[in-house]
């Protein structure tokens, strides 16, 4: 008697079970075919329209980026080539813009890459814009090397595409005025032998959109770097030899300031004088301005995110543009495979481990089924 008054329970409890199963099923696919029409997409683009209607109204602050002293090092670079060709009359070593790999001074006691060699060569205002890439997208990639943009205003955010994080970039003079760039024009730029294997690194990475090629003073390629060396008479200028007067004057000014006997720094004959403290006592006793402005915008904000696209962020955003437009146009047939699915699982929960005959023989009544149904 209580195995039969249980067997009965548990009947009416699968019943019922099945029945909720039932009605929660059939509810469910009322709001998504019938009212709402909920669908993946649908939610994605809710989300997306609620975030970015969000981002509007968050902040957009752009501040100037503290220093590092190899910033510092690398305007006192671009200060000190530009004062060493006006003084030796060399137009060479006056340059628009400079492009140095600089260590981390504080830390890094061998200044072995003060001798390396220096070279001119001339690059589009196009090609210009794309300099700030290697400090705003890649300066993580070399942790020991930090690039620095002499002679460039530019603000990056990091919440951007990669390659896309500069904006706002333009050409300061030695004034501080900024000047905008013009895509065609060509600008003279100095840098060492490190910079056409970047250059090179930058193309692969971005798969030739931002591709620079280092130019001659006609606009042709140059297709050998070592005829772009800048020589004096005897031999190549160097950093060391563009730096030294440099470091000597700031070191007389410092000096004739404090009224003491100016140390012995001539030929870099100490190993301090290319410390922090030194680096840093030189841009007070000069009270030069810095040969770079960088502007750090760290915010979320649509404008910040998606306004001035490079060619890079042009091409992300044309890429999200047809994937949305391809989803629109094969939404039905995605559908009717959505459906040829459900019909397979209908099928084969009805029939068992339903055969291909079994399948084809209720696929047409099944689909009219769910096409009515669903």
């Amino acid at each position: 008697m209580i195995t039969k008054q249980s067997r009965r329970r548990s009947r009416f409890l699968t019943r019922c079970k099945r029945k909720c199963k039932r009605a929660l099923y059939h509810f469910f696919l009322w709001l998504y075919q019938k009212e709402f029409r909920f669908s993946f997409l649908s939610v994605c683009f809710l989300l997306f329209t609620s975030l970015f209607l969000a981002s509007l109204f968050s902040p957009k602050k752009k501040v100037a980026e503290l220093t590092s002293s190899a910033t510092v090092f690398g305007s006192e670079l671009t200060k000190a080539m530009r004062e060493f060709g006006i003084a030796n009359s060399e137009p060479s070593l006056c340059a628009d813009v400079t492009v140095f790999w600089l260590p981390d001074i504080s830390e890094k006691t061998d200044f072995s890459f003060l001798s390396e060699e220096l070279y001119g060569f001339y690059l589009t205002g196009k090609e210009l814009s794309f300099l700030p890439e290697y400090y705003a997208s890649l300066k993580t990639t070399f942790p020991s090397l930090l690039p620095y943009i002499g002679g460039l205003s530019f603000t990056y955010n990091p919440r951007r595409f990669l390659c896309n994080r500069a904006t706002d970039i333009s050409l300061l003079r030695a004034d501080g005025s900024a000047e905008a760039l013009n895509q065609k024009k060509l600008y003279y730029v100095v840098g060492t032998e490190t910079h056409f294997s970047m250059f090179t690194y930058l193309s692969d990475r971005t798969f030739d959109m931002m591709n620079i090629k280092p130019k001659d003073a006609t606009g042709h390629i140059i297709k050998e770097s070592r005829a772009k060396l800048l020589r004096d008479a005897s031999s190549a200028y160097t950093l060391l030899q563009v730096y030294a007067p440099y470091l000597e004057k700031a070191d007389a000014l410092r000096a004739s300031s404090s009224e003491s006997k100016p140390s012995e720094m001539t030929a870099f004959s100490r190993k301090e004088a290319l410390s922090e403290s030194s680096v840093f006592s030189a841009k007070e006793a000069l009270n030069d301005q810095d040969a770079a402005r960088i502007f750090i915008c760290d915010s979320l904000n649509a404008f910040a995110l998606f306004s001035s696209p490079n060619c890079v962020g042009r091409f992300f955003l044309r890429m999200a543009g047809l994937f949305l437009l391809l989803v629109f146009l094969l939404r039905p047939a995605l559908y009717h495979l959505y459906l040829r699915y459900r019909v397979y699982r209908y099928s084969k929960s009805r029939y068992g481990s339903a055969t291909f005959q079994l399948y084809a023989a209720g696929f047409r009544k099944n689909l009219l089924f769910f096409q009515k149904n669903c």
